[in-house]
């Protein structure tokens, strides 16, 4: 998920943040732990708007702007949470 793309995309739907914090918790494969099969992104945002724009919102960077999402196996399993405050 590009960050930058978060805050095109909010800019806008007329949210107004203040800030964006992106973390990527993975979970590595037993026994190699060469391969991550899961990703979770924690997104917690401040601002002025709601969680429905701020999902929607990562929704649209991971499934069509990320290029890195893009670029990881298919079964790679990515989720995440977002909170605007």
């Amino acid at each position: 998920m590009h960050g930058s793309d978060v805050v095109i995309i909010l800019q806008k739907q007329r949210v107004k943040l203040e800030t964006l914090e992106i973390t990527v918790r993975g979970t590595r494969r037993e026994p190699s732990r060469a391969a991550i099969p899961r990703s979770r992104f924690i997104s917690p945002c401040t601002g002025r708007g709601g969680r429905r724009e701020g999902a929607a919102a990562i929704d649209l960077s991971l499934e069509k702007y990320c290029s890195v999402v893009a670029s990881l196996a298919p079964d790679i399993a990515i989720s995440y949470d977002v909170a605007i405050a």
